[in-house]
């Protein structure tokens, strides 16, 4: 695939089945995968290398960096919530939701994990210091939200974004409570959510196959983007400029955030919904999947190219 502005710099193999999500540690060293394998795998994404594996009993479909890269959470379909040192064989707590884990958001403060499963409740476990003494969950059941999908913090860790399958878009600030969120808007099926790095924009995907792209202070639309399928994840560059979209339709497009035109689209075979890609939190580099989910393709992305596309 020649696609200007985009050159593909590694493919990471190692994966027996599927990969759920992509997850960066906050200083962009290090690379997550949790898979259908039972396994969560830990990639040097300079080196193009597996550098530590964890394993489950159960299918993992979750996983989340503590913000200081030291500390990695991982949701799996046996409803635990592993909490591991990057480099250990076992995890250092685990602990407990109802069902399958199905989204997870660890605060950027670092003070606060958030998890939601699909018994449709939500689970807030205080993370300084993880004792088993001091772990105190508290939980809540979203009556009017229904499963939570995809939980997402602002980078300032001031606010809390909600992905709900009753086609709702929800903002809380800082901590959620059974007490109704902001409500931004209706969005058919959305199944992740995602902040643009200044904070004032949120950009929702759904499997209604639009991308809509939200005003936090006025809380109205500011652009809605279109795919031939459903819309499965987002994710913004890191300095804000652009927006990748990865869709049901085998496609992944990227989007300039000045004028919300399309300035490239990869191809990419799609087999779940579950699925997210992820910009690197500093630098101009781009995490996929490919080969039926089983693998990972890590793209260097030069935004003076992209921008400079005729679209």
């Amino acid at each position: 695939m020649n696609v200007p502005g985009l050159a593909l710099r590694h493919v990471l193999r190692g994966h027996t089945d599927a990969i759920a999500r992509l997850a960066w540690s906050a200083d962009g060293q290090l690379l997550a995968t949790p898979s259908d394998d039972a396994t969560t795998r830990i990639w040097d994404v300079q080196r193009g290398e597996c550098v530590h594996t964890l394993r489950h009993p159960a299918a993992v479909g979750q996983v989340e960096w503590g913000p200081a890269g030291r500390l990695l959470a991982t949701g799996a379909y046996d409803g635990a919530v592993r909490v591991w040192a990057t480099d250990a064989q076992e995890p250092m707590n685990v602990l407990r939701c109802r069902q399958r884990v199905l989204s997870m958001a660890w605060s950027p403060v670092g003070d606060l994990l958030v998890c939601g499963d699909t018994s449709h409740r939500m689970y807030l476990w205080q993370s300084e210091t993880w004792r088993p003494e001091d772990v105190r969950a508290e939980e809540f059941f979203l009556v009017n939200w229904s499963v939570p999908l995809d939980l997402a913090w602002s980078r300032d860790g001031e606010l809390l974004a909600l992905a709900s399958i009753r086609d709702q878009v929800h903002v809380w600030p800082r901590r959620p409570t059974p007490i109704d969120p902001v409500w931004l808007g209706r969005h058919s099926g959305v199944l992740n959510v995602a902040f643009s790095p200044d904070g004032r924009l949120l950009a929702s995907a759904s499997d209604d196959r639009m991308v809509i792209i939200w005003e936090l202070g006025s809380r109205r639309q500011r652009a809605r983007l279109a795919h031939a399928g459903g819309v499965t994840s987002v994710s913004f560059s890191p300095d804000g400029r652009l927006l990748a979209s990865k869709s049901t339709d085998h496609t992944i497009r990227i989007w300039r955030c000045d004028d919300w035109r399309t300035v490239a689209v990869i191809d990419e075979h799609t087999h779940r919904s579950f699925i997210r890609i992820a910009f690197h939190p500093t630098w101009n580099v781009l995490a996929t999947y490919g080969q039926d989910e089983h693998v990972v393709r890590i793209w260097d992305v030069d935004p003076d190219v992209l921008l400079s596309s005729p679209g």
